[in-house]
């Protein structure tokens, strides 16, 4: 694999003390408004806490909307037994689905006051209770009144009113003060259902991945993660590296990103955590979505270098213990370990460490050490915790791995079944990356070709690298299959063959254009985001479907005096007939590459990851 919340929006003020808030003078039902604001600089809006303001990105439009704090309100007119009220407004829109979470506890004061938070989704005419914060000795002891999940629709426009009242009991005008907010978010999700059920021994996997480095030009964050649809969801990527000098000293696992991993605040971080950043937002999306369990993928495209000195005997031990650690130190994040190296059959990125001969038998023994590990570990943390690996979909890079030898340690295998072509492979005729089935018109006895490009013909495809992996001993019900949410375009088409219903494909191409988030540092790829397609692409563009194989492809004349373009994707049509492949054949799910790449309309019918989600839960058409 190459390398909070609009789906779902955290609106937090964590960590909050009463006590020190100034009293404002107020009518009791004063309730602070926090609207939006129009001279607030976009270019600022990155989700910091700052100055008691909550700012949030609206990607769509650029708009900030500033969630200032709300005061304590106090009537001194009414007099000593003023009901307390410390009130929140949310604009709100028919139809979007909120949760409210609170944690609170209050000073010891057995004569004191109980305190309730409720909500009002009808302009405060009526408010029904979340939580109840009493004056019990108990309360007093335990210091925390728990957590408190609430989902509720919104049926009317205008405002999410939350407040928090004392009973009225008290004759002590700041009787608020005995009250501390640990925690209060509200959480929306826009125009979709409460999540699934969790998922079961009858479930197919729909797992996710989401990019570490998607926080950055991206402004892809963990709280823009669709949870409900996803079973699970996988952290790219964790690291492996030398304590010492390399080759001698042992290998562990390391975070990927620091700033990123568990350093970078988000709105409603406490600044005693023991880690921050998507680390942390991970454990949180997860206590709203108790069904969906985050794995942190080690290795991938860019670091894999170590794998094959970590594997070795002499270093396996600390590898696995390296492991061991962080489950224990980051398990409230993290359900599991998926080990991705690319690859121990050879190939990979310039400057991996290789020992061909030894490297394959090598990684079996690391994944039943890893095994047993990750038992070890989840024993001491108190829950079970899975081993799965990422596997390429080209045979030829697949043979040499021994799967029926990992099977049995393994809770899936991720297959990748998708970059059967690009320029990288050497090939200099335009075709698509990840077709579904073999490439039947190169096939025929009539056509002329190499046995090499006969071979890539019959065996780069979703079908073949599905039965490699079944032939080599993995269980169906363990294979999930990779879908790429994104496309690999080839430039300066150069019309060589004569195929009348697909133009373009087969064409030369001489290079491949810059993609979705290429720059003068990448350098050109020719990848492009889905969601870039859809948006920007594919209405300047002639849509073209390859009937034998399934896929769809863009055919786009660039201008006058320029060659056209090939863009071969995934839409719609063909991801939902791979996951009806997957299911033809009793595969445990299916798997998308990234995330990031498929956005802003999840729960619609744009998006690839809700059509997968409809063909394995049997809600397609």
């Amino acid at each position: 694999m190459r390398p909070p919340l609009r789906a779902l929006r955290t609106i937090a003020l964590a960590g909050l003390l009463l006590p020190p808030l100034p009293l404002v003078a107020a009518r009791a039902d004063t309730v602070v408004n926090l609207a939006v604001a129009d001279d607030v600089d976009p270019a600022r809006c990155a989700g910091t806490i700052a100055e008691g303001s909550y700012r949030r990105t609206h990607e769509a439009d650029g708009a900030c909307e500033v969630l200032r704090e709300a005061l304590v309100a106090v009537d001194p007119s009414v007099g000593p037994r003023a009901r307390l009220r410390r009130a929140w407004d949310f604009e709100v829109a028919p139809g979007d689905s909120y949760v409210f979470r609170v944690r609170a506890h209050r000073d010891p004061d057995p004569a004191g006051d109980d305190f309730t938070f409720s909500y009002s989704v009808d302009g405060g005419r009526h408010y029904h209770p979340l939580l109840k914060v009493t004056r019990t000795e108990a309360d007093a002891e335990s210091g925390d009144a728990g957590d408190q999940t609430c989902p509720f629709p919104v049926d009317v426009a205008g405002k999410l009113k939350i407040r928090v009242d004392d009973t009225g009991r008290s004759t002590d005008d700041e009787t608020l003060t005995a009250l501390h907010v640990d925690h209060l978010a509200v959480l929306t999700r826009t125009g979709v259902p409460p999540d699934p059920a969790p998922a079961g021994p009858s479930r197919r996997l729909l797992v996710g991945y989401f990019p570490s480095w998607g926080i950055y030009a991206r402004r892809y964050f963990v709280a823009d993660i669709p949870a409900r649809y996803l079973t699970h969801v996988h952290y790219a990527f964790a690291g492996l590296e030398p304590t010492g000098p390399e080759g001698t000293a042992p290998y562990e696992i390391v975070l990927g990103d620091r700033h990123a991993d568990v350093e970078r605040a988000f709105p409603g971080d406490d600044p005693a955590l023991d880690y921050r950043g998507s680390f942390n937002q991970l454990r949180e999306l997860k206590r709203v979505h108790p069904h969906l369990k985050a794995i942190i993928s080690v290795g991938g495209w860019t670091r894999s270098r170590h794998f094959s000195p970590a594997c070795r005997p002499e270093h396996r031990a600390a590898f696995v213990a390296s492991v061991e650690r962080w489950m224990r130190e980051y398990g409230e994040a993290f359900d599991g370990v998926d080990i991705d190296w690319e690859y121990p059959t050879g190939e990979g990125a310039a400057g991996n460490r290789r020992d061909p001969e030894n490297d394959p038998g090598n990684f079996v023994a690391t994944i039943a050490a890893l095994r047993a590990g990750l038992d070890r570990a989840g024993a001491e943390i108190g829950k079970p915790l899975s081993l799965s690996i990422a596997t390429p979909g080209a045979d030829d890079k697949i043979e040499g791995y021994r799967l029926a030898e990992h099977a049995p340690h393994l809770d899936y295998v991720l297959v990748m079944a998708y970059d059967f072509r690009g320029d990288f492979r050497g090939e200099r005729h335009a075709h698509h990356h990840a077709p579904l089935f073999p490439d039947s018109r190169r096939l025929e006895p009539e056509w002329e070709g190499t046995p090499e490009e006969r071979r890539i013909a019959e065996r780069y495809n979703v079908a073949h690298a599905v039965a490699v992996h079944l032939r080599e001993g993995v269980p169906a019900s363990k294979l999930v299959l990779g879908i790429p949410f994104y496309g690999r375009a080839f430039k300066d088409l150069t019309d060589t063959v004569d195929v009348p219903e697909n133009p373009g494909l087969f064409d030369r191409f001489e290079g491949v254009p810059r993609g979705t988030w290429d720059d003068d540092a990448s350098g050109a790829t020719g990848v492009f985001d889905y969601e870039d397609i859809r948006r920007n692409l594919e209405g300047r563009a002639t849509r073209h479907w390859i009937a034998d194989q399934q896929v769809p492809y863009l055919l786009l004349e660039a201008g006058p005096d320029e060659k056209p373009i090939f863009i071969g994707y995934d839409d719609r049509r063909s991801v939902a007939l791979k996951a009806r492949f997957a299911l033809s054949k009793g595969l445990g799910g299916v798997m998308g590459w990234e995330l990031s790449a498929d956005r802003e309309e999840y729960g619609t019918p744009e998006s690839l990851l809700k059509t997968l989600f409809d063909v394995l839960n049997g809600r397609a058409e």
